[in-house]
């Protein structure tokens, strides 16, 4: 098909389908292209000079391929251009001045490719922009001040550069900057004081740097911080105090590999929703102060290699980490180290007692568990067999029908109709590239494999760490449940493996991607973690598929998502005839004015649920009260005007819960 004889051609979208070749020189030439969408395949060549050939082009997506070359001239000057993606290729020269005259675009992506050079002072032109990813690349000098004149922006990543000299303070004037990252450069100097005025900051990244000077305390005032990485630079002095104010950091405080000093804050002790901290390798000292036994969601709390003295906590959530966390600290004793002193055993006499009693306790509990399971597989085991002996008489093969190995060997894994052999695997994933992952866990990696005769599956790799261990455990569970379950709206399990120290589970691959992706926040894609305000997301995506009965998943051109078609629609829609905007489900009866008055009220609480900042979002106890408020004020109300949802409109009065918390918007 010659696409460029298709004059009337607007949308183009063929993302993730494993194309190769040229993309066709003379593509946009003769059209009128206003989307194009060839991310995720293997295509090579150049990017096409006439894509923009008549200034219709709004959206460019060409990541994850093997594209060389420079950006070519004509898509340089694409006035119309909104968004603008080219990652995760092999593109190269410098970032071109002529991007800076787009004054449409806000979404710019440049990352892991081979740009070089320095950032230009014309950055500051680009007065749209908010998201601008230029990561892994190969740009040097300084990241110039006038970054700071970039007021819209969202997203900065700038990290794995060699860029260096200072933080721009002017950086500072990006008021509404969500997520920084200015990691794995060379900048110097100290943080700017002023950082801590960016208070939408939910990610800040510095870490791998030449930064020195003390950690500010006004950091303390980023309060929507879920991660702070500040680790392997040259700070010094003590930890700052009010680093404890930060009550949303989730992810990751870092301080690592500095030459931090003082004693351990008792305030880092509030920070109750925090999973991983990092304070190894500095000069710090003191003891472990009480309060840490509060970190109640700690998973890691790396103490190593400081100067620390006293008794390790032995009751949670230090009883499930590893002695390597408190390495290097000679004067730390207790559990997981050396024995303590009498006279500090005998401070913790009475909770060594307690816990031995409920290690008798746990003993007693097992010892009877395992009687109990001994006997059921004993019972499970006889079942089998005599199943088997059955199917055998009747010569039935269970193994072929249901189209998996049930052996974790080497021996071939099995289709139903067809074998796949590990090399298959190696080659369908190009050797477990980086390129063909398309998704991580906190189990494993998954890959997209296309085997020889062109069948595409989803290939998760998870890393064995012996037998008992959870990554097995994970394995085997995860194969037990996919491979006895059978139903349309659930991925097939087509085989699994073993081979040296990793473990393979064979999928069924969606091209479209999970529920779950669509359902999640929008920080869960650079986070990774579920949070109580990714479930509140989850429930407004919900209700407004039950308001406008359609599907989560939307055309790009209409804005890839329920969420954002929802919010086009609110802005073009007439208060006086919300019926008419398309918004609720036709299936309804939209002549009843009560109806159309409550779907009004759950469409705004649904939007506040899908609020673009996690702290905006209202916790589920208030979406609650907001629910039974909007079915009962409809009763009460005489007009309801749709439109644009109000945090103020739509929380519930300031009240007190059973802790005394008040509840707010």
């Amino acid at each position: 098909m010659e696409f460029q004889n298709l004059t009337k051609l607007e949308y183009l979208q063929l993302s993730d389908n494993n194309l190769g070749g040229i993309i066709p020189p003379l593509l946009g030439a003769n059209t009128n292209l206003s989307v194009l969408d060839l991310s995720d395949n293997s295509l090579t060549g150049t990017v096409p000079p006439f894509l923009c050939n008549y200034q219709k082009l709004v959206f460019l997506s060409l990541g994850s391929n093997w594209l060389i070359g420079n950006i070519p001239y004509g898509v340089r000057t694409c006035k119309s251009l909104v968004q603008l993606r080219l990652g995760c290729n092999l593109l190269t020269g410098s970032l071109p001045v002529e991007l800076a005259d787009l004054t449409n675009l806000s979404s710019l992506e440049l990352d892991q490719n081979q740009f070089s050079g320095p950032i230009l002072p014309e950055i500051g032109n680009f007065k749209s922009m908010k998201r601008l990813i230029l990561s892994d690349n190969y740009f040097i000098g300084q990241l110039p001040p006038e970054v700071g004149e970039l007021t819209e922006l969202v997203a900065f990543n700038i990290s794995s550069n060699q860029l260096s000299g200072t933080i721009p303070r002017k950086l500072t004037n990006c008021s509404k900057l969500q997520r920084l990252d200015l990691s794995q450069n060379r900048f110097t100097g100290p943080i700017p004081v002023e950082l801590g005025r960016l208070v939408n900051l939910e990610i800040l990244r510095l870490s791998d740097n030449d930064l020195n000077g003390s950690v500010p305390s006004s950091l303390g005032g980023l309060v929507r911080l879920t991660e702070l990485q500040l680790g392997g630079n040259a700070f010094t002095g003590p930890i700052p105090i009010e680093l404890g104010q930060l009550m949303a950091l989730q992810i990751a405080l870092n301080l690592s590999y500095n030459s931090l000093s003082g004693t351990l804050p008792i305030e880092l002790g509030n920070l109750h929703m925090l999973e991983f901290l990092y304070l190894d390798n500095n000069k710090l000292e003191g003891a472990i102060p009480n309060s840490f036994t509060e970190l109640s969601s700690l998973i890691i709390c790396n103490l190593s290699y400081n100067n620390l003295v006293g008794p390790v906590p032995s009751i949670h959530p230090f009883e499930d980490m590893d002695s390597t966390n408190f390495l290097g600290n000679e004067g730390l004793c207790g559990f997981r180290t050396r024995p303590c002193e009498n006279s500090q055993v005998h401070s913790n006499a009475k909770e060594s007692k307690a816990k031995e009693a409920a290690l008798r306790e746990e003993r007693i509990v097992t010892f009877v568990c395992a009687i109990v399971g001994a006997v059921g597989l004993f019972l499970i085991g006889a079942i089998c067999w005599s199943l088997k002996q059955q199917f055998t008489i009747n010569g039935t093969d269970t193994s072929a029908e249901d189209g998996y190995s049930r052996s974790g060997s080497l021996a071939p894994l099995f289709f139903t109709k067809q074998k796949i052999r590990y090399q298959e695997l190696i080659n369908g994933t190009y050797n477990f590239s980086e390129n063909a992952v398309i998704g991580r866990g906190a189990s494993g990696t998954v890959f997209k494999a296309v085997l020889s005769d062109g069948t595409v599956i989803a290939v998760k790799r998870l890393k064995s760490q012996g037998e008992g261990s959870n990554m097995d455990r994970s394995f085997r569970t995860e194969i037990s449940t996919l491979g006895n379950v059978r139903h349309r709206n659930i991925v097939k399990l087509y085989g699994f493996c073993t081979y040296h120290d990793s473990n393979f589970i064979l999928y069924e691959y969606m091209a479209n991607g999970s529920l779950g992706e669509m359902l999640h926040g929008t920080e869960y894609a650079f986070t990774m973690k579920v949070t109580e305000k990714c479930d509140t997301y989850s429930f407004g995506v919900v209700l407004l598929e039950l308001v406008t009965g359609q599907s989560p998943i939307q055309p790009l051109e209409k804005g890839g998502d329920l969420v954002n078609l929802v919010r086009r629609l609110m802005l073009h829609q007439d208060p006086e005839s919300p019926t008419e905007s398309g918004l609720f489900d036709a299936r309804l009866d939209l002549k009843s004015k009560s109806t159309i008055e409550e779907m009004s009220l759950v469409l705004k609480i649904a939007l506040f649920c899908t609020s673009e900042s996690p702290m905006d979002r209202p916790s589920m106890r208030e979406v609650i009260c907001m629910l039974i408020d909007a079915r009962v004020s409809t009763s009460t109300t005489p007009d309801v005007i749709l439109s644009s949802p109000d945090s103020s409109e739509l929380a519930p009065e300031e009240s007190q819960d059973e802790e005394g918390a008040s509840l707010k918007g």
